[in-house]
């Protein structure tokens, strides 16, 4: 494992650890009304894995507090829409 993988790895692990009362940590939480089973956590965070190790050489990476209804709480990749993912709209690839 390279060093970054072992960085992600270990910022998983801290997402995973995070727990306040009455809030959703799409990490580690199932929820039975909207994930299709209960291995949905485990599958966003190979989501955010992949995502984040496909960005090894970028220069930024924005982390952004509220991850959007939208996205994270059934992909795992933040600020995205899973419409868009399970559309494979590729029209924001193109601008």
């Amino acid at each position: 494992m390279t060093n970054f993988e072992n960085n992600i790895e270990n910022f998983i692990e801290t997402l995973q650890k995070y727990k306040i009362k009455n809030v959703f940590n799409p990490w580690v939480d199932y929820d039975e009304k909207h994930d299709k089973n209960e291995h949905a956590p485990e599958l966003r965070q190979k989501n955010l894995k992949k995502y984040l190790l496909a960005r090894e050489n970028a220069k930024y990476i924005l982390i952004a507090e509220a991850p959007g209804y939208q996205g994270c709480h059934f992909s795992g990749i933040p600020m995205t829409s899973e419409r868009l993912i399970l559309t494979n709209n590729n029209s924001l690839s193109k601008k």
